[in-house]
């Protein structure tokens, strides 16, 4: 593995692609510091990696509107993995790529499991939020995702709509171990994983951050040795093992660091900057 441009060995095997298409990085843990910020060097790294031509691709579990801020920094339609990979949108123009709901079956089965176990849960569909109560942790996800929760009574009121994603918010202790049991559970059927500790995240089969990138790669005939993917959370780990060049941020935890092809700096200290620099900008950082 390589530590801050220490070269050691390489986990997929083989020499690194410098002629990168296309980087696609997290954003909480990530692209933005402890403080939830972007630095204005990455933001300058960001707009010289788009001038060279690279796709720069903001890959999250947040909805559009929690990612709107990025599409005005780049201002070029990029595509944007939103939802965990549960849908591809172009940034600006809003087109979308590629979209996998829940069936709702899916989600009627997440939600009673929810209800019994008592904890608070949001359901995003296209581009509304819907939640049961207005509690703490429903008003505090309001103020990250940027988006106002509709009220509802039952589940059945959705009938008509294709859910997107469903999300658990809890104590972390609960939500490891909401985790273990939905995996035996449901595992099979949905994709289920933490993307903040204190957050259970369940999509589609058919909605993972690697099905992502190579949607975008067959969009726009880019191969995956040419992509980099940039992340610190098991909601990454689908993406850092298909890319060419899988990144792992200093502040994760070790198990996505033994799956990543290298470790970059921590989010504190500009790691995405660094990969930037040191694979797209070929700025020689060390």
């Amino acid at each position: 593995m390589e530590v801050y441009g220490t070269i050691c060995s390489i986990n997929k095997g083989g020499t690194f692609n410098l002629n990168y298409k296309l980087i696609a990085t997290d954003v909480d843990g990530t692209l933005l510091n402890s403080n939830s910020v972007l630095t204005q060097a990455t933001i300058q790294g960001m707009k010289d990696v788009v001038d060279k031509g690279v796709l720069f691709t903001i890959s999250t579990g947040r909805p559009a509107a929690g990612v709107a801020k990025f599409a005005d920094i780049l201002d070029k339609d990029m595509p944007f993995i939103i939802f965990n990979g549960a849908v591809v949108v172009m940034s600006k123009s809003g087109h979308v790529l590629y979209r996998c709901g829940l069936d709702m079956h899916l989600v009627k089965k997440i939600i009673d499991f929810g209800k019994a176990l008592n904890t608070t849960m949001v359901i995003w569909s296209e581009s509304n939020l819907y939640a049961f109560e207005l509690n703490e942790r429903v008003l505090k996800y309001k103020s990250i995702s940027g988006v106002d929760p509709i009220l509802i009574k039952d589940i059945d009121e959705l009938k008509d709509e294709t859910i997107i994603k469903i999300l658990w918010n809890d104590e972390t202790e609960k939500i490891s171990e909401f985790q273990v049991d939905m995996q035996k559970k449901m595992g099979k059927e949905v994709n289920c994983h933490t993307s903040r500790p204190y957050y259970l995240e369940f999509v589609s089969l058919g909605a993972s951050k690697a099905i992502a990138l190579q949607k975008i790669e067959e969009k726009f005939g880019i191969k995956p040795d040419e992509t980099i993917a940039i992340g610190d959370g098991y909601n990454d780990i689908s993406m850092l093992q298909y890319a060419g060049l899988g990144v792992a941020m200093g502040n994760a935890p070790s198990e996505i660091k033994e799956i990543a092809d290298i470790t970059a700096p921590t989010n504190d200290n500009d790691g995405v900057l660094y990969i930037i620099k040191k694979y797209i900008l070929n700025d020689g950082v060390v």
